[in-house]
């Protein structure tokens, strides 16, 4: 599959591939490489939290990849700062409640939020 974006190179999308995986790889063929570390990271801490509940594993999961989609499109095309800020604080909340993940978010929570300029 070959992902078209305007104004990026088309990159082809591994078969078998999740989402995440697949943005952090295009984003590190775009030189962004310590936004795609912090979703990499997060994402590894979520899956592998003994802390966090399935549900909560779910819903942080769903709100990296929307990170990680919104930061693979022009600036003119991802959502307002409002709804990425929202994004970044709700993504926090569910983290803050995990030890260990909590820790992985404080560390790269601010590598996202200077990404997206909040």
């Amino acid at each position: 599959c070959l992902i078209l974006q305007p104004g990026r190179t088309p990159i082809t999308q591994p078969s078998g591939l999740d989402p995440i995986s697949v943005n952090v790889q295009n984003l590190q063929t775009q030189d962004e490489e310590k936004f795609a570390q912090a979703i990499k990271e997060l994402t590894d801490a979520v899956s592998q939290s003994e802390e966090l509940s399935q549900e909560q594993k779910v819903e942080a999961i769903e709100q990296i990849e929307e990170l990680s989609n919104q930061a693979t499109l022009a600036e003119e095309e991802r959502s307002s700062r409002g709804v990425l800020k929202a994004l970044i604080t709700a993504l926090g909340g569910t983290l803050s409640a995990a030890g260990g993940v909590a820790e992985v978010s404080s560390t790269w929570g601010p590598v996202i939020r200077s990404y997206f300029e909040l």
